[in-house]
């Protein structure tokens, strides 16, 4: 459900707070109790959270070159279709209707 480039940095901001969170947890495991099986649990999550945050940066930028792309392309075909108005302008045959 996500549309727009503000809800996926809101997305992705999400999933840093939650790395951010892990992290620290896990810190404090392998200071409290080195050997607790939620230290690997801690590490799998991580694993999946920076890949989101990861695809979610890919994204954004890959969709900033795509705008900058689209845009190029309007102004080349708008530049494009007003040579063609003055080419045609050009061609006309100059009538005199001074008689």
């Amino acid at each position: 459900n996500i549309d727009t480039l503000a809800q996926l940095e809101t997305y992705r901001q999400a999933k840093l707070g939650e790395i951010v969170q892990l992290t620290a947890e896990r810190k404090s495991l392998y200071k409290t109790n080195p050997d607790s099986p939620r230290i690997q649990q801690v590490n799998t999550a991580l694993k999946q959270l920076r890949q989101e945050e990861r695809l979610c940066r890919k994204i954004a930028e890959q969709s900033l070159e795509v705008q900058q792309h689209l845009t190029e392309a309007r102004r080349d075909r708008a530049e494009q279709q007003q040579r063609e108005q003055e080419r045609a302008r050009d061609s006309r045959p100059n009538i005199d209707l001074t008689l």
